[in-house]
């Protein structure tokens, strides 16, 4: 499952990033979606039901594959017993085991406070280093 967020209404805070280093300005904005997805990985934690708690355990944010243009993040089980490996059946879906999609439903019921924390921590981040 990939969600993208585009933040529009950043014309200025974005040009202040362009006129940074290509480096500082990968960092605030690395930091900032960092911070985004932690919000969606409690919302997460807080919906998948409850066995053992192994998989609450198991579900970390790891930054994703790096492109010229793009900053990635992804949310990952990591799989220290069977009940967590057993979670990506629950959440994509199999033949026989009905697909739950918790991943999708806190992403969207966390859309806007993502939108608006990124936000803030870009121009918290911009208010740093200008």
């Amino acid at each position: 499952m990939s969600v993208s967020i585009e933040i529009k209404g950043l014309n200025q805070a974005l040009r202040q990033l362009r006129s940074l280093e290509p480096k500082l300005s990968k960092k605030i904005l690395r930091k900032a979606l960092r911070d985004g997805a932690k919000v969606v990985q409690a919302e997460a934690k807080q919906t998948i039901p409850q066995v053992t708690g192994t998989t609450r355990k198991s579900l970390k944010v790891r930054a994703g594959k790096k492109s010229r243009h793009l900053i990635r993040f992804r949310m990952v089980t990591v799989f220290p017993s069977a009940d967590a490996f057993y979670y990506s059946f629950t959440e994509l879906g199999t033949q026989y085991i009905r697909q739950r999609n918790y991943l999708k439903m806190a992403t969207e019921r966390k859309r806007e406070e993502v939108l608006r924390m990124v936000e803030q921590r870009i121009r918290s981040g911009l208010a740093s280093v200008i």
